[in-house]
């Protein structure tokens, strides 16, 4: 599961939980918009792996690059 999903559901579970219809209403609407952020970088697919960021195991001073 994505991190937007994710957020979505917790989003929706603290809604549920609320006693508050302000913050249920506000729970719902952030949730509807992970719903919509997880849904785009679906048809976006996945995001590309900056391999300047790579490290390999092991090494804590530099990063490895994969060319």
């Amino acid at each position: 599961m994505d991190n937007y999903r994710r957020l979505q559901k917790t989003c929706e579970s603290q809604a549920a939980l609320s006693s508050s219809p302000e913050t249920r209403t506000a729970l719902l609407e952030m949730a509807e918009e992970y719903r919509k952020r997880a849904e785009s970088n679906a048809f976006q697919g996945p995001e590309p792996v900056n391999p300047r960021r790579i490290e390999s195991l092991g090494q804590t001073s530099r990063p490895t690059l994969i060319k």
